[in-house]
């Protein structure tokens, strides 16, 4: 009987660890560093199965993922990264749609994994004189167009600024690749500029030369802060940054 309760717990413990469905959360911020509420944040597997989520007023989305659980007793060859397509389309809000392919998620050991994701401003409708909206449709029933042609007045056009590009690839002490961090641009002048490491661990994005606080954040990982980082950088903008993991290592007794 009490050989029969222990194997009973067992089973139950099995079940219970392969229903859980850890986590990938993160926050959508547009090109000024604001968040984005209402946004909806779909994730594709390489099944086709779609799980979506809507971020909230402070602009964080949670998605409960499946993955691939890791058992160190198993042949390695039998584990797999599970993959996903990460989209927010926010094209009729007037962003860029956004989307990062082969997206590795692998949960740390407390079943969680942050992504933060920056939206573009779709410029598509942009000219030399700014943003204009979108044209209203034309009445087909109307005879005489010329008395409805709207003169805008174009502003004086803002002086050129060099700007540089600020790029580079994610390590961990492994020396392993580590997608999805968010990188950030701060400047008193010039303002805030994100970007995520896609897939692979690279980010690049081209801003405003000029003195920033380079931060680069991540889930298990330490914050990495640069202060007056002077851009462009020389002899190259490109660079490879190492992050510490904040997981502790316990020995194996």
């Amino acid at each position: 009987m009490k050989a029969f309760q222990i194997l009973a717990l067992i089973f139950g413990l099995v079940v219970l660890t392969n229903a859980q469905k850890p986590v990938l959360s993160g926050t959508v911020y547009d090109a000024s560093g604001a968040v984005v509420p209402g946004a909806k944040v779909t994730a594709i597997g390489e099944k086709g199965e779609r799980f979506e989520a809507e971020t909230n007023d402070e602009g964080v989305y949670i998605l409960n993922l499946p993955f691939n659980l890791y058992d160190s007793k198993s042949v390695s060859s039998d584990f797999r990264i599970a993959k996903y397509e990460i989209i927010v389309d926010l094209t009729n809000r007037g962003f860029e749609k956004f989307v990062l392919k082969d997206f590795k998620f692998v949960p740390s050991y407390k079943g969680k994994m942050n992504l933060d994701i920056a939206l573009d401003t779709d410029n598509s409708n942009c000219g030399a004189g700014g943003c204009l909206p979108p044209e209203p449709p034309v009445e087909s029933n109307k005879r005489e167009v010329s008395g409805s042609i709207l003169t805008r007045v174009l502003e004086e056009l803002p002086k050129k600024q060099n700007t540089s590009k600020l790029c580079g690839t994610l390590f961990d002490a492994a020396r392993a690749l580590i997608p999805g961090a968010m990188i950030i641009a701060k400047s008193y002048k010039k303002g805030i500029f994100k970007t995520t490491a896609d897939a692979e661990g690279n980010f690049e994005m081209e801003i405003p030369d000029g003195l920033y606080k380079i931060i680069i954040k991540q889930s298990g990982f330490k914050k990495v802060v640069m202060k007056k980082q002077s851009l462009p950088y020389e002899p190259r903008s490109c660079r490879n940054y190492i992050l510490k993991s904040t997981v502790k290592e316990h020995p194996i007794t």
